[in-house]
């Protein structure tokens, strides 16, 4: 919805004469039925992988993506996209600018990652799977964020899912290939049929702490959580921050109206995505209420604030029944126990606007590291 949001106010801002001129939610749902916000976004529903079905490819659920494309190409959905160009993005792609199309008929138009590295390495899989192909023309790109035409798409996506699919199969491609193996497909798919993209490092801008705004590009690709101290130093690396913005955070569950903005001297780019959630979230009427934290609070450390805390401290000892499980107990030094294995709890401070609203406004108790709160 921040994506749509923010697509819409871009497109606005180019003026009539825009590109960017439809919109087309591709989603995946269990049964392929609608999932409640199709009359706020243009939607195209598809079913996902069962879970029998993608359990043979180790539940690699990215595979989804290829096989959402694969279902809408086989029923027609192509036809009812009046454009010749699709502009590929994923939910976590905020544009910061009005986006021109990059792509030519010939020519589809891509970003580059840096961590995809084409080498002699690769071509064995490419022998096996795309035949044809060299790795030494192989390239940087995924199929996201990207502009291609559609006749291109067509030809494709086929390719870029049964390859993936077979990647996934090959223990060693797997292996090689790891977390982006379905970008690989992409590439490789490509590198078979000889097209070409304009790979352009300019397409978005992604990172954690310390990421900036102000390089001109056109996506904010939040896929890193951006992680700060209080001070407005970087939090480090693989550590939640004292103020956290990411993504994960609300997996199952909406972030609240208006999140907390960052530290002083955090980057713009932080400030920037914070703004841009709360601007969308504020201007979007039916935006749900939510007990998810802000940006503060995320940060778990075993038996922090216990000590200082006399409600924390009655708790030592005690035991606990959670969802009508016996056996979750609170132990000394944050130490938690539980019917499913070892954990920690601890107190997040008083008097801190954790979520729009002061949830929290007395002690809570974090248990287990995750989301849930006892409030004092």
């Amino acid at each position: 919805r921040i994506m749509y949001f923010h697509w819409k106010k871009q497109k606005a801002a180019d003026g009539p004469c825009t590109p960017m001129t439809g919109f087309t939610r591709l989603v995946a749902s269990k049964t392929g039925g609608p999932d409640g916000l199709e009359d706020e976004m243009p939607s195209y529903f598809v079913r996902e992988y069962t879970q029998e079905e993608i359990a043979r490819y180790g539940h690699f659920g990215v595979l989804n993506r290829p096989f959402s494309v694969q279902q809408m190409l086989d029923r027609g959905g192509f036809e009812q996209i009046a454009e010749d160009y699709i502009y590929i993005a994923e939910t976590d792609h905020v544009l910061m600018r009005p986006l021109p199309n990059l792509a030519s008929e010939e020519e589809p138009a891509a970003f580059q990652f840096g961590y995809m590295h084409p080498s002699a390495s690769v071509q064995k899989f490419l022998d096996l799977y795309a035949a044809g192909a060299s790795w030494q023309d192989m390239q940087p790109v995924g199929p996201s964020p990207a502009i291609v035409h559609k006749r291109q798409l067509r030809r494709i996506t086929p390719l870029w899912l049964n390859i993936s699919l077979a990647l996934k199969l090959d223990r060693a491609a797997d292996t090689r290939f790891g977390w982006v193996l379905e970008m690989w497909g992409y590439s490789m798919a490509c590198g078979q049929l000889r097209i070409k993209h304009k790979v352009k490092r300019d397409f978005q801008v992604e990172g954690g702490g310390g990421i900036s705004a102000r390089g001109g590009q056109y996506i904010f690709h939040y896929t890193y959580g951006i992680e700060y101290k209080m001070s407005g130093t970087p939090q480090g690396m693989g550590t939640i921050g004292e103020w956290s913005l990411d993504k994960r955070h609300y997996g199952s569950a909406y972030p609240p109206r208006s999140l907390q903005p960052p530290p002083q001297g955090a980057s713009d780019g932080a400030h920037w995505l914070c703004e841009a959630w709360n601007e969308a979230s504020a201007n979007i009427p039916s935006w749900p209420k939510t007990l998810a934290l802000g940006t503060v609070g995320w940060r778990r450390v075993k038996g922090e604030g216990i000590d200082s805390s006399p409600w924390a401290g009655k708790l030592v000892g005690t035991a606990w029944t959670w969802a009508g499980n016996n056996g979750l107990e609170l132990l000394r030094g944050g130490d938690l126990k539980t019917p499913w294995g070892t954990g920690l709890w601890g107190v997040l401070p008083a008097g801190v606007d954790y979520n729009d609203g002061g949830f929290c406004a007395k002690d809570c108790i974090y248990v287990g590291g995750g989301h849930f709160l006892l409030s004092g």
